[in-house]
């Protein structure tokens, strides 16, 4: 999958979910962390996920960019 893609899906997970404040934008990327690092935790899904989950500008509505 190539990463647009990926971050695209993202846009379009968090916007289905209706999430939106930051708080309840972490919490999606957490849970997807989790769920991706159950299945293998060194898989860059894992690692992307991790990563967003902890990166303000992206929970403060950043997603929106790569729409």
């Amino acid at each position: 999958m190539r990463p647009r893609t990926v971050l695209v899906t993202l846009y379009d997970g968090v916007e289905a979910l209706d999430v939106t404040t930051a708080q309840a934008v972490r919490g999606f990327l957490e849970r997807q962390a989790r769920n991706w690092t159950a299945r293998n935790p060194n898989n860059w899904q894992s690692a992307l996920y991790r990563a967003l989950a902890v990166d303000l500008w992206y929970m403060a509505g950043g997603f929106r960019e790569v729409s």
